[in-house]
């Protein structure tokens, strides 16, 4: 059954969700090889120390590869961090995908983010994501740029040792869990004040195979969940093959695509969350603290995940792994997730603010020995 039928049996998603979700579609565009994106919320309710800030700072500080249209850690939530507790450095993101062409470049001002022309000449720091220090390294109008900064640290280098290299520090992903955004958060907390939790199992991403929906349902034990509902949120060629799956075993399933920006209401009525991931096949040694797992816990939804989901010691007491490809091991994970006390998490799950403080005394400390 599709979303439709799902809000019929469930009720729909809050207004208040809504209407967030239409003010972002009324920014402005941009185009990118992943389609037309837009600026992401810029008001972020943040919840700074005092002590956290430091007007003495005036740093260039580079986060390449943190995109503007996604409230997350590693996005946009933590340069306007950054630039909220140094208000007086200057943050530069970039959106560096490909080496091919010259990245997108955008400064972060007090609760803003306004698109420039070009990268400085150097930086005195350059915090990156992924490939994008090997993209300026291979284009002639930026690769000066890192020669000139004297400290690179690579915050998701996704598992490839390559996306390491040239860095003078890494962090590993297990280090860099990211909570959600402050945006999704206080989202979530308002939604939990009005709703019950429901009888529902949570899929969230694409049905491309690496997801791996259709093997939980190969393994799971029907009478273990047999009054709850699984919901899938994602679509992809895998799909298909998995409701049937669902209907062989006589599972109640909803699937559907959603806005990012609705998804704490489903997180908040779910009782459990499942990332069954395997990606070795793609060519990824595991699934990097897929941000599911923390938007759920700041939902007081528990989570249960394969042994190739990765995810950060700040989330130990939220998830269940469980061998993925044993049938004892993953239902026994899925009868504990579903008798979880999850009523606290949100209270004592720590929060991105401070996740992103405690990531940049490592980087302080880092500059204060060169």
């Amino acid at each position: 059954m599709n979303l439709e039928d799902f809000y019929s049996d469930y009720g729909n998603v809050p207004q208040f969700l809504k209407d967030q979700a239409q003010d972002l579609l009324k920014g402005q565009e941009f185009n990118t090889p992943k389609g037309i994106q837009r600026y992401a919320h810029m008001n972020i309710p943040f919840e700074i120390k005092k002590e956290w800030v430091d007007e003495s700072l005036k740093l260039n500080i580079l986060m390449a590869h943190f995109k503007p249209w996604k409230n997350e850690m590693d996005s946009l939530d933590y340069p306007m961090f950054l630039k909220t507790i140094w208000p007086n450095s200057t943050v530069h993101i970039s959106y560096d995908k490909s080496s091919s062409y010259y990245p997108r470049v955008f400064d972060i001002k007090s609760k803003q983010v306004q698109e420039i022309e070009k990268l400085l000449p150097h930086y005195d720091v350059m915090i990156t994501r992924s490939a994008a220090l090997l993209n300026m390294q291979n284009r002639a109008s930026t690769k000066d740029i890192i020669s000139k900064t004297p400290l690179k640290f690579q915050m998701r280098s996704m598992g490839y040792d390559h996306y390491k290299h040239g860095h003078d520090f890494v962090f590993k992903d297990s280090e860099v869990g990211p909570p959600p955004s402050p945006v999704y958060r206080s989202n979530a907390k308002r939604i939990l004040k009005e709703r019950e939790k429901e009888k529902i199992i949570l899929f969230v991403g694409s049905f491309a195979g690496w997801k791996n929906q259709g093997a939980f349902v190969d393994f799971v034990d029907p009478d273990l969940c047999k009054d709850y509902t699984f919901l899938f949120l994602g679509k992809g060629i895998k799909q298909q093959e998995t409701a049937e799956k669902c209907k062989n075993k006589k599972i109640k399933y909803y699937m559907g695509c959603i806005d990012h920006a609705l998804m704490p209401y489903f997180t908040s009525i779910a009782s459990l969350n499942v990332n069954n991931t395997d990606s070795r096949a793609w060519g990824q040694p595991y699934d990097p603290n897929p941000r599911t797992l923390g938007e759920s816990t700041v939902s007081n939804t528990h989570s249960i995940c394969s042994r190739l989901t990765l995810h950060s010691k700040e989330l130990s007491d939220y998830v269940t792994s469980y061998d993925h490809e044993c049938k004892k091991s993953l239902n026994a994970a899925l009868e504990e997730g579903l008798k979880r006390d999850t009523s606290n998490y949100n209270s004592t799950f720590i929060s991105l603010e401070e996740k992103c403080f405690s990531v940049t005394k490592i980087i302080l400390g880092k500059m204060n020995k060169v």
